[in-house]
């Protein structure tokens, strides 16, 4: 299975004032709880033995295993590390006061090769994480017996987490269909995202919202649940789901911030347009991708 295989629905959750101050990961451990036939995992073995770690929750009658994964770290330090050396080689550029990375980068050479690698240190974090979720996932079919039971991680970026939602969906798509070492147990990925907004279709500011899976990979019916946990999600944070056209290059997922600290450029293909999947049902519109330029 290639890259090309791996398909994206990029949405936002609109920012309005609230008085929430509950980290992010609580409140999805919470919706995670309130799933159709949730089971926790650390309910079920509570006083047994188990001799590897497993996932979080079993769902939908224990066809759905989830583990939650919280992103941490701050790989701005490392971007800038790398920037600088790049800099600092041969012909020397210097940058007075503050700019951006990209104008710099194009002015060289080696610019896409420089911003190649600053994307993958950008989502080394991402990348270990899937790869921690992914065994955990295998662990949990073998130790339950449920070996058709798909895998979903779902990755919470919380406030102050220099990772841009770009970066993380190349990322993923990356990891797990790396060459090297095939993430098999995972079948979709589910990020929400609260460190930075993205702007609006109508100009107005949301939090990404992306879901990442397999094409037609698994039946039709757990799509559909997989693709309406974000419009329950949504729901239950009283915000509104709004659909992002990511499809035309990956601006439309860059921080809205001007004071965000990385500007990566993401290089690549986009994802190919899918007939099913996972999609939510906002606004009574059924939204596949469309195939990037």
């Amino acid at each position: 299975m290639s890259i090309s295989d791996a398909q994206i629905l990029a949405f936002a959750r609109r920012v309005r004032p609230s008085s929430n101050c509950t980290a992010l990961e609580a409140r999805v451990v919470d919706f995670l709880k309130s799933g159709p036939h949730a089971e926790s995992v650390d309910e079920l073995i509570y006083g047994r033995t188990v001799e590897t770690n497993i996932s979080d929750y079993l769902i939908d009658d224990r066809r759905l295993i989830v583990e939650l994964k919280a992103v941490s770290g701050d790989s701005a330090g490392r971007v800038a590390a790398l920037f600088r050396e790049a800099l600092d080689q041969e012909p020397r550029m210097f940058a007075v006061g503050r700019m951006s990375i990209q104008p710099i980068l194009r002015a060289r050479a080696n610019g896409e090769e420089i911003n190649s690698r600053l994307v993958h240190i950008a989502g080394r974090a991402v990348r270990q994480l899937l790869q921690k979720a992914n065994k955990q996932i295998l662990a949990t079919r073998d130790h339950f017996e449920i070996p058709n039971a798909a895998g979903l991680v779902v990755l919470a970026v919380e406030r102050g987490k220099a990772t841009e939602a770009g970066v993380i969906a190349y990322a993923v798509r990356h990891a797990i269909f790396s060459e090297k070492t095939p993430l098999t147990g995972i079948d979709y990925v589910w990020v929400t995202m609260e460190n930075h907004t993205i702007r609006l279709p109508d100009g107005g500011l949301g939090y990404p919202e992306m879901l990442i899976w397999r094409r037609a990979h698994r039946p039709q019916r757990l799509e559909a649940l997989v693709g309406n946990m974000l419009d329950a999600w949504s729901s239950q944070q009283g915000d509104e789901l709004v659909h992002v056209d990511h499809t035309q290059g990956w601006d439309s997922l860059s921080p809205a911030e001007t004071c965000w600290r990385n500007d990566l450029d993401i290089y690549g293909p986009s994802f190919n347009r899918s007939e099913t999947g996972p999609s939510p049902q906002s606004g009574k519109t059924r939204i596949s991708p469309t195939t990037s330029s």
